[in-house]
Order: structure tokens, then sequence, then C-alpha cells
């Protein structure tokens, strides 16, 4: 595959928004894989800044994975950890306060309790004692925070098999109007 303007990496192939040929000097970082060069892939994501490898964590898990994926997942981690659940904890999609985590998975133990749970999230996201942190399950519901996370699983499991929660703090529950100013 060499040509004008040099070879490209083994399994890649060099893309341009406008479909022009690579030009020398500039380097385009988005590349197409070909299906056999998973590998390379790999070997690639690795290398690549943190920045680039957040921008996955912006599209919700149910979108980066199909069903099918995503139950196979699940029955692989529920034949290794028995005792584990399966957690997709993502954040919410208009908050602008907290940060992202490092990553989206967890496996819980059935008898920790959702109050716990939000502690880990709180120690993991390094929040002070003055910042608000909500959780919703299945994105529609807050529970109660005394109920095991095996409760919270048998309730409000997802038909693939993972129990997703959604973070955020207390903006997502709009915020005051203005004029609306109690007087207390």
């Amino acid at each position: 595959m060499s040509g004008r303007y040099g070879a490209a990496p083994l399994g890649f192939a060099s893309f341009h928004p406008r479909g022009h040929h690579r030009q020398p000097g500039k380097d385009f970082r988005r590349l197409h894989l070909h299906s056999w060069s998973l590998q390379t892939a790999l070997r690639n994501y690795e290398k690549m800044a943190p920045f680039e490898k957040s921008m996955d964590l912006l599209m919700p898990f149910k979108q980066r994975k199909c069903l099918e994926t995503r139950k196979d997942e699940v029955c692989s981690i529920r034949s290794k950890f028995p005792n584990k659940l399966p957690v997709i904890v993502e954040r919410y999609v208009r908050e602008k306060n907290l940060p992202l985590l490092d990553k989206t998975k967890f496996l819980v133990p059935f008898e920790l309790t959702l109050g716990q749970f939000l502690c880990l999230l709180r120690n993991k996201i390094s929040l002070e004692s003055t910042q608000a942190l909500f959780l919703l399950v299945a994105e529609k519901s807050m529970t109660c925070m005394s109920s095991s996370m095996g409760e919270v699983y048998s309730h409000y499991c997802d038909a693939d098999g993972f129990l997703y929660i959604t973070y955020a703090s207390q903006d997502m529950f709009g915020a005051p109007h203005p004029a609306a100013s109690s007087t207390c």
C-alpha cells in the first residue's frame, strides 16, 4: 500500500474528512480499521493521548456496543464472578460540573447498599463534602439508599443484563426560576 506519500500502517487506511489523499507532513489521527487487524488497533489505542480515549467515554455504553455483544459480556462476567453484579455507571448527559469516571463498568457485590456504592463513587470522582451527587437507576428513578445492589438489580436490570446507573449533580433537577425567590 505504499504510494506517493508513503505507506499507511499495516491494517489501516488514511482517512481525511473530505476524502482526499493524505498530504505530506499532515497527521490525520482518525483511521479506519480493517476487521483483520484488531491487535494492531489495540496497540495503537494504548498509545493514544488521554483526551482521545475520553472521546469514547462520552458516547453512552449502549451506543458503543450492540445488544448481543452486551449480553455475551454479561454471560461471561456472571460465569466468572457469580457473586458480583455487572453495573454500568455513566455521567448524566447534560452534566457539566462533575468529572467523567475513568471507567464505566463495575463489579459490585449483591449485599453492598446503594448508599455504600454512592460513597465509593464519590471517592473515585474525588468530590468534596459540599458537592452533591445523585444516582439515577435505569435513567429514571432514584431508589432508596439503604437498598442492596441485589435488590436494585432485580428491579431495574436492563434486558442486556447490566444495571445502568447515571450520576449527576443537583443541576439535573433544574435551576430555580430567577423571579421565584423565597421570602422566608
